[in-house]
């Protein structure tokens, strides 16, 4: 049964790229299983327990928890009171399908709206089996990750999918406590490679201190501009989000509790920094507050910050102060190099104001 997989919502969408990497490892070249248009179609060859398999070493990597061999003792788990022989069913029904029963009824998928033939017996419902942090079971509270209740029905092919959204989840740290982050978007191959990129940035030492989300998801777009030597199709530009699972102290309760925010970049600045000459240039310059300065639209801030460099760089006795104070980068404020970065932040603004005219004129 080929599998045809469609963006949807962001809870969806982490079960996809999280799926997509449970496959890699059984062979599957994830290139070739996204098409030009973001959707994912999958012929998949592997069995159940190979699935599964993969699956579960990916999880305890990820959670330090494993199903294998569990046929009880998981209610505290991530995903609650789920087994090695539950898991596999799903995989197996994600496969094959359902399998035709007695008398059944028609149920309509709460995630991606197909209609289903089944029991309900046999049917999936939204609760907190698909995540007991964020989620909950009928008699609690409403689920924190959108506005699903624990009656809404989960289809066959989108069950599994599910059960793989926290491996499309990326660790970071904030604060001192965990949080998980997600880049979303409205193509599974943008959203892939986004991620990845994303991973790749947190992971690097250089970019330990990125505390603002903003900026993380800019230098993403950015990378990805100069790295896949392409810019992002309009469309996609127009709904990418980083979607930020965290944890926050309740000083009240003093007790930590799980929070999901979304942060996205402005069309007009996405537009700005997914441009090649642009991208390349903040790539080089590499300096927060300069990233800061394009984020919040400052552009003639730029001028000024170029220009007071500028006149230090040419001053007999520059202001070291001013010079460490200004620039993070250590390869930009030595000597006889804060000039260079000062010329490439004036060219950045030329850049952009050249950009923004020609929008003008469209």
């Amino acid at each position: 049964m080929k599998n045809v997989l469609l963006p949807n919502h962001w809870f969806y969408n982490a079960g996809v790229i999280g799926l997509l990497s449970v496959l890699e490892k059984g062979g599957l070249n994830i290139y070739d299983a996204i098409d030009d248009y973001g959707a994912v179609h999958l012929d998949i060859f592997s069995s159940k327990d190979e699935i599964f398999d993969s699956w579960d070493e990916l999880t305890k990597s990820a959670l330090n928890i494993s199903y294998k061999g569990k046929s009880g003792g998981t209610q505290k788990y991530y995903y609650s009171n789920q087994t090695e022989k539950s898991i596999k069913e799903k995989i197996q029904l994600f496969i094959k399908g359902v399998t035709k029963s007695r008398k059944p009824s028609a149920f309509t998928c709460g995630i991606c709206g197909r209609v289903e033939l089944t029991t309900k017996s046999k049917a999936a419902f939204f609760n907190q089996a698909y995540s007991n942090i964020l989620l909950a079971s009928e008699q609690t509270f409403p689920n924190l990750y959108w506005g699903l209740s624990s009656n809404d029905f989960v289809c066959s092919n989108c069950d599994f999918v599910l059960f793989c959204h926290h491996l499309g989840l990326i660790p970071t740290q904030q604060g001192g406590l965990r949080s998980q982050l997600f880049i979303n978007a409205p193509s599974f191959k943008t959203m892939f490679l986004l991620n990845k990129l994303a991973k790749e940035l947190i992971g690097s030492e250089k970019n330990q201190d990125i505390k603002d989300k903003r900026q993380l998801l800019a230098m993403t777009v950015i990378e990805y501009t100069n790295r896949i030597n392409s810019t992002l199709a309009l469309w996609s530009t127009m709904n990418i989000e980083i979607v930020n699972k965290l944890q926050i102290w309740n000083k009240e309760k003093r007790t930590v509790e799980d929070k999901i925010e979304f942060l996205s970049i402005p069309f007009d600045v996405v537009k700005l920094i997914s441009d090649r000459k642009i991208a390349s240039l903040l790539s080089d310059i590499g300096e927060f507050r300069v990233l800061n300065m394009v984020l919040n639209r400052e552009y003639p801030k730029l001028i000024d910050f170029g220009y007071r460099l500028m006149r230090e760089s040419l001053s007999e006795k520059p202001n070291e102060k001013l010079i460490n104070d200004s620039l993070f980068i250590w390869k930009n404020k030595q000597y006889g190099n804060v000039g260079n970065t000062a010329n490439k932040i004036l060219k950045l603004y030329g850049l952009i104001e050249e950009k923004l005219n020609k929008e003008k004129l469209l």
